[in-house]
C-alpha cells in the first residue's frame, strides 16, 4: 500500500476511536427514574451550603408550566407576601435549614424505586444529630414520568402532600387577588 493511503487509514482509525471515546464519556445521562433522582441528589448535596441552591432536577412539561405560571402570578400579584415554589424553603430538602456540613455521604442519603416511576428518598438534614432522638430525617417521594426519552419529575410528595397541588393552590389564591 502507498504511504499516503496508510497515513490516511491510520488517521481515519484514530478519528473513529476518538469519536467513540468521546461519545462514551459524554453519555453519563441517567437511564432510569431512580438514576435521575440519585444523580440529582449526589450533585445537589455536593453544592456549597451557602444559600440559595439554584439547581433543579429535570421537570416534566406540565410541572415546568406550573412553575412558570406560579412565578408570573407571584411577580404580578403577591407584593411583599411570600410567594413562589421556592419561597417557603428548600423544596428538595423539605426544610428551611440544614446542617452546615450536609453532604451526600453524611446525610445517609438513600433512594429506592417503590414502584415504577415512584422514587422514595430518605436523608438527614443534621448529620450531627444522627445518634440523638431528634433525627431530622426527611422522606420525599418523587413521581417521575418518561418524557421525550428521559425521566423527569412530575411531582414531589412530602408530608403526604403533593407539591404540584400546593403550587397550583398558591397560584390560584394569588390570581384571585
Amino acid at each position: 500500500m502507498p504511504a499516503p493511503y496508510n497515513a490516511f487509514m491510520k488517521t481515519l482509525l484514530l478519528l473513529i476511536l476518538l469519536s467513540a471515546c468521546a461519545q462514551t464519556s459524554q453519555d453519563n445521562s441517567p437511564r432510569t427514574a431512580l438514576e435521575t433522582v440519585e444523580q440529582f441528589y449526589r450533585s445537589y448535596l455536593s453544592l456549597p451550603n451557602g444559600k440559595p441552591r439554584n439547581a433543579h432536577p429535570p421537570f416534566s412539561k406540565s410541572w415546568q408550566g406550573l412553575l412558570d405560571r406560579n412565578a408570573a402570578v407571584c411577580r404580578k400579584k403577591a407584593g411583599s407576601d411570600i410567594c413562589g415554589a421556592y419561597a417557603h424553603g428548600d423544596m428538595y430538602l423539605d426544610s428551611q435549614e440544614w446542617g452546615a456540613d450536609l453532604n451526600v455521604t453524611n446525610s445517609g442519603f438513600r433512594a429506592d424505586e417503590i414502584k415504577p416511576g415512584r422514587i422514595y428518598v430518605r436523608f438527614m438534614l443534621f448529620p450531627q444529630y444522627r445518634d440523638a432522638k431528634m433525627k431530622s430525617a426527611r422522606t420525599l417521594t418523587y413521581v417521575m414520568i418518561e418524557e421525550d426519552g428521559r425521566w423527569v419529575v412530575d411531582d414531589i410528595i412530602m408530608r403526604n402532600r403533593s407539591t404540584k397541588e400546593s403550587i397550583r393552590q398558591e397560584t390560584q389564591y394569588f390570581q384571585s387577588l
